[in-house]
């Protein structure tokens, strides 16, 4: 039993590490149009809720090699990654926000804390693509493989009684291609894509897909904020810490 299992893993390692590919990364999230602030405060990202924990790594982006690295290490990942630390979520998202949005988000004490909850549904651990990919990419034949897809829905709050925004849902979905024993896994895989294709086995697939996933999430935590008024949520806030 244990040579058979060293013969299967044999082909999987040489696809992993001696391959040509071809990589798009795709979005449905269109990002605001219009990112302006109408408040006289920003807002703070208190805490980040997600749904289901065990499918959904978002930490940083030291070390990234491989999809259990990422997994250990950190970054979103769109494949189940096991449990992760939920400050590490929220603190991601959060300096993310800020950079991207800073007439809107701030790490300020003194801003709004702002709940972001996201239900994340992974769509693609093992789709008929990369059943019929996989072979075809020892034969030395490029095929369109889904390599990672998940459904989110982002929404937020103030206050822990206060009345949630709508619900923002965008999916992602990035698609490679690969070959073993021919160069064309280079050639350039067709479609359209939201970041630069990456043609060539390297590190930075799993990178830009965490990228583009952050950024997604930070966008529609925006749209979001964008879809109703806080302005009697943050009067309340703002009166009920004069109190204390």
């Amino acid at each position: 039993m244990a040579g058979k299992r060293h013969i299967l893993f044999v082909p999987i390692l040489l696809l992993l590490c001696s391959g040509c590919s071809s990589t798009r990364f795709t979005t449905t999230l269109v990002p605001p149009k219009n990112a302006e602030n109408p408040y006289p405060v920003k807002f703070r990202i208190e805490s980040v809720a997600y749904t289901p924990a065990e499918r959904f790594s978002l930490q940083d982006l030291s070390g990234v090699v491989s999809y259990k690295t990422l997994a250990m290490e950190g970054d979103i990942c769109l494949r189940p990654a096991g449990p992760i630390d939920p400050q590490k979520v929220k603190r991601r998202i959060a300096e993310r926000a800020v950079k991207m949005y800073p007439q809107v988000f701030s790490e300020d004490s003194a801003s709004i804390p702002l709940h972001v909850d996201i239900d994340v549904k992974n769509r693609s651990l093992f789709s008929w693509t990369q059943l019929v990919g996989v072979p075809l990419a020892f034969c030395g034949i490029p095929f369109p493989t889904d390599i990672g897809s998940a459904d989110f829905t982002v929404c937020c709050h103030i206050a822990e009684n206060s009345f949630f925004s709508y619900m923002v849902t965008f999916s992602r979905k990035d698609w490679q291609w690969a070959t073993i024993t021919t160069p064309l896994g280079l050639i350039s895989i067709p479609g359209k894509s939201d970041r630069p294709k990456i043609s060539a086995n390297s590190n930075k697939v799993p990178q830009t897909q965490a990228e583009l996933t952050l950024g997604n999430l930070v966008d529609a935590t925006v749209l979001s904020l964008q879809s109703k008024d806080w302005s009697a949520e943050i009067e309340e806030y703002i009166k009920s810490q004069r109190k204390f």
